[in-house]
């Protein structure tokens, strides 16, 4: 019973070693308790992205010669917001998830709130194709939708 305590210590310590070492995703990759499904998701949506990026350029190589001078312009774009997804993905990856369901609630209200700014307030929002769907503050547009989305799968989760 005593030496069972005296490991259970030393492995405890040592993990706290390796914790400073390596941080947290360290220790689960060194580990090998990321499950096989994990690793074909996101070898899937890597492979998805990837297309998404090749296909965008083929499609994209001549309009963005002729607008902006450049063959690569959208492809240069495309690989930053791939490469902003990737490191949101790996940054989500270290995170409990448990934080999320105790703010459910308030993610949820947050979430369709933002969704009626662009109905009651028009400055906000930004039309496109004669469809006012965009907010936009300075330079920056996004849709509200999106984040109403992830909003709904933690409420509903």
């Amino acid at each position: 019973m005593v030496k069972t305590k005296r490991k259970a210590k030393k492995e405890r310590k040592m993990l706290r070693a390796e914790r400073k070492q390596h941080g947290y995703a360290g220790e689960i990759l060194k580990s090998g308790s990321v499950k096989s499904g994990d690793f074909w998701l996101v070898l899937l949506a890597l492979a998805l992205s990837i297309f998404g990026v090749i296909m965008v350029f083929s499609a994209s190589y001549y309009y963005s010669i002729n607008k902006y001078s450049d063959p690569y312009h959208y492809l240069i774009r495309d690989l930053v917001w791939v490469a902003a997804g990737i490191a949101g993905m790996l940054i989500m990856t270290v995170i409990d998830y448990r934080i999320f369901a105790k703010k459910k609630v308030a993610l949820a209200f947050l979430g369709f709130s933002i969704l009626f700014l662009v109905l009651i307030f028009t400055p906000l929002g930004v039309t496109r194709n004669l469809a006012t769907r965009w907010i936009g503050i300075g330079k920056l547009t996004f849709m509200p939708g999106e984040f109403a989305k992830i909003a709904a799968i933690i409420f509903t989760a």
